[in-house]
């Protein structure tokens, strides 16, 4: 096996390795085995176990509960003095001896502290109780939580968000459907972390909520006391400990690997043979007959309503802006009815030509103009950014419930729209068993399935080998003629153009070059 890291790091690996697991291992090696069931069943172990367990699942239902939405908040903040400043803050309870902070909790919330001694005039005692204990718990719980999952939601980005956004769905729909599914193996494993935290909270309980059999003493309080009188019982509580924090972070860890979309496309296993048998023989397939009544029947949805799918109508599209800050002024007039090829050198502009007309990009001058108010745009990148959680019939659905059709229409648009791309046979699979052009193709369904009126194409078929690529053009030039829309291809590839384009236009320098028809250019 070829080494990914300079050799001489296996060294010091190995002698940190062993500096951690060595102790460990001592543990099981020293525990008095042959009365370990005794040891463990003392009314003193059991009172603490079970307390441990409940007050451990509280804590970690409030990290839980708490903590998720506040690493959402600091993960999407700007990288400010500020926000630096509030992260600091936040997770500070992870650097603090855990005396101190129980005596920041016991300050706070015991009888005399400064909220504290409000709550005891109507009779709620905090301190020395259960829930001191859940207190104490999450309070050095959290930061674990929040510090580990911010960390990964600003490495998976916010793609998948700004897709589900671009197809109508809401904020909060957003967050529930897609956000939360995505980024769930990272909270299963950051809520693991936090939950072995507070299962061996020691001195934030002890100085917070003291040690009372049964109601504050918890299985690290237990094995502190007993090994002043039982070693031997100490060790057998300090195994039990152990295995379940093994259990608990190795158990999160082998179930978020498992969990749709975690893989690395490099890890996971291709696609079956059928899969691939699927994709090429709908690659040889006629395309299907326009007039057939399997394509997309309109006429069942009403287009008076607004939140529902209608047919679409195409749009003209006047762009009169400057983006300062990137040194870009457009100035162009894209013709509806048409598909629009945008060329030009790399940084020149042209993503932010979409970026303007999409909304994700504020002019700092002028703006765009459409010729009907509140056109439906759609965005088609180079990612097909299926969400990895869903089917890929689900997928094509998700746009069309977030624009208010019943579950019965959303499934049969959806059907239909995946026949006329030719994914019906794969719409039960996940979108990590696809191939490029498998993937390409429902993100060309789940688009158009809106029935938009402004198509954006943000090089579509640039990771696509050439036989996918063309099946890719031959979709989008085919859903041109039966439902005319207003498209915007930005592309390097002049084969896209020349099938694609009826109207180019070439950005140099941040500014528009040319703007032409096909047919004056010719």
């Amino acid at each position: 096996m070829k080494l990914k890291y300079a050799p001489w790091l296996t060294a010091p690996g190995i002698l940190a390795a062993l500096f951690l697991v060595f102790p460990l291992l001592t543990i099981f090696v020293q525990t008095p085995w042959t009365d370990f069931g005794r040891f463990i069943s003392t009314d003193i172990s059991q009172d603490a176990l079970w307390l441990s367990l409940k007050t451990c699942g509280v804590s970690v239902a409030l990290c839980v509960c708490l903590g998720v939405p506040l690493a959402f908040v600091l993960a999407n903040l700007p990288d400010v003095w500020w926000t630096r400043l509030l992260r600091t803050i936040v997770t500070l309870p992870m650097m603090l001896p855990p005396v101190v902070a129980g005596l920041a909790l016991l300050l706070t919330w015991g009888r005399r502290g400064l909220l504290g001694q409000h709550l005891s005039v109507i009779g709620i005692e905090i301190g020395f109780t259960s829930i001191a204990v859940v207190m104490a718990q999450t309070f050095v719980a959290m930061p674990f939580l929040i510090s580990s999952l911010e960390g990964a939601i600003r490495t998976r980005g916010n793609e998948y968000d700004e897709a589900a956004r671009a197809l109508g769905a809401s904020r909060t729909r957003t967050f529930f459907h897609v956000t939360l599914p995505v980024m769930f193996p990272s909270i299963l494993s950051a809520a693991a972390m936090s939950f072995s935290r507070a299962l061996g909270e020691f001195g934030a309980t002890i100085t917070f909520a003291g040690s009372l059999q049964g109601t504050t003493q918890t299985m690290p309080l237990a094995i502190y006391l007993q090994r002043q009188s039982s070693t031997e019982e100490a060790l057998a509580l300090s195994v039990v400990l152990l295995t379940m924090a093994i259990v608990i972070l190795f158990g999160a860890n082998l179930l978020a690997v498992h969990l749709p979309g975690v893989r690395p496309a490099t890890e996971r296993k291709p696609y079956s043979d059928h899969a691939q048998r699927i994709d090429e023989d709908a690659l040889d397939t006629p395309l299907p007959d326009e007039n057939k009544t399997d394509s997309v029947d309109h006429s069942k949805v009403d287009s008076t309503t607004a939140t529902a799918a209608r047919p679409s109508s195409s749009t003209d599209i006047d762009v009169d802006a400057e983006v300062a800050q990137r040194g870009v002024m457009l100035k162009v007039h894209i013709p509806s009815g048409q598909m629009t090829a945008v060329m030009g050198p790399n940084g020149s502009g042209k993503s932010t030509l979409l970026g303007l007309i999409s909304g994700t990009v504020t002019a700092s001058s002028g703006g765009v103009t459409f010729s009907q108010p509140s056109p439906r745009i759609v965005l088609l990148q180079q990612k097909p950014l299926l969400f990895p959680h869903m089917s890929v019939l689900k997928n094509v659905e998700f746009g069309l419930g977030s624009c208010g059709a019943s579950r019965a229409d959303a499934r049969r648009r959806a059907m239909a729209e995946l026949r006329a791309v030719r994914m019906d046979g794969l719409a039960d699979r996940r979108s990590t068993q696809l191939s490029g052009g498998q993937a390409q193709r429902a993100a060309i369904a789940r688009a158009m399935a809106l029935d938009p009126d402004i198509v954006l194409l943000d090089e579509p078929m640039a990771g696509l080998d050439e036989r996918s690529a063309q099946s890719v053009r031959t979709e989008l030039e085919r859903r041109m003629r039966t439902s005319p829309f207003t498209g915007v291809l930005v592309t390097h590839d002049p084969e896209d153009a020349e099938q694609l384009a009826d109207f180019n236009v070439l950005i140099r320098h941040g500014r528009v070059d040319r703007a032409e028809s096909v047919d004056s250019a010719s």
